[in-house]
């Protein structure tokens, strides 16, 4: 109810100040037509559209802030240049630190955005391959735990799983050596997803994370900088962290749904893997081929 309140509420205010209209709800019809008009219609559109016959209402609110989210980096930009021009704030303008650190975050803030952008496009593109039982939330969040993996376990781990969906659709079609080598190369990608994946929690409960610090030389432990010639005093550099627990906290997440999820695609794995036989001896083929 809250909310019902308050977001159309917000949402119109926010129409009509960027047009100039009149608004506010001191007025009366007459006053602020088009307030009026888009508050009843933020609230009515909003009714009919939770009451769509299977809509699945979780799934809209997450949708909803994760939009929210990507449009965060634009908002921001808007903000810092706002925040610097002296014709709509005057002597109340930030300042060149705040400027450094404000941008800062906002650079930081795009970078995820697109990294969120790709990682869920990818997502959608992966969930509509028929070959695996996986959905675009699961390759998400699995895409999610992998980011500070190295990418080419992220690829060998979704190589091998369209390779388990393939070998049970197109598999069996194939030659007694195309076969056994096919049979080969997934005993060996298994091997290889199952050690990625290992370290990949290994690595997110035990070790720190990764912070994508490059160029160089540098790395999270250590910046390789230098500022050959400055005429004042240093600027002082700032910090905006969360504490350590809070990533092992996600990250212990991210390995108990794994754990779960595993078990459910090692089970469709293997009814893969075994479909049609394990392996083709030369015997077993020249039998098939006797009336």
């Amino acid at each position: 109810m809250l909310g019902l309140g308050t977001v159309p509420l917000t949402s119109t205010y926010a129409a009509t100040e960027a047009f100039g209209w009149e608004r506010g709800l001191d007025r009366g019809w007459r006053q602020a037509p088009v307030f009026y008009a888009l508050l009843s219609f933020f609230v009515g559109f909003s009714a009919l559209f939770v009451l769509i016959p299977g809509l699945p209402l979780i799934a809209v609110m997450y949708l909803s802030q994760v939009f929210d989210g990507l449009l965060l980096p634009i908002i921001l930009v808007f903000v810092m240049l706002m925040a610097r021009d002296r014709r709509l704030l005057g002597n109340l303008t930030s300042g060149p630190i705040l400027q450094i650190l404000g941008w800062t975050v906002t650079g930081l803030i795009s970078l995820l955005s697109v990294a969120l952008v790709v990682s869920l496009l990818a997502s959608i593109a992966l969930g509509r391959v028929p070959l695996t039982p996986l959905r675009w939330h699961h390759w998400f969040l699995l895409g999610l735990g992998l980011t500070q993996a190295p990418v080419w376990i992220a690829i060998v781990i979704a190589g091998w799983l369209i390779a388990l969906g393939w070998r049970k659709e197109k598999g069996s079609a194939a030659s007694r050596f195309g076969f056994n080598l096919f049979q080969l190369l997934l005993a060996a990608s298994t091997i290889l997803a199952l050690s990625g994946l290992v370290w990949s929690i290994t690595h997110g409960l035990l070790g720190l994370p990764e912070m994508q610090i490059s160029g160089n030389g540098s790395s999270a432990q250590e910046l390789q900088w230098y500022l050959d010639r400055v005429s004042n005093t240093l600027p002082r550099a700032r910090v905006v962290s969360v504490p350590l627990f809070c990533y092992r906290l996600a990250m212990l997440a991210w390995a108990l749904w794994l754990a779960g999820a595993l078990l459910r695609w090692m089970k469709w794995g293997w009814g893969c893997f075994a479909d049609g036989g394990i392996w083709r001896s030369r015997h077993a083929r020249e039998n098939d081929l006797q009336p």
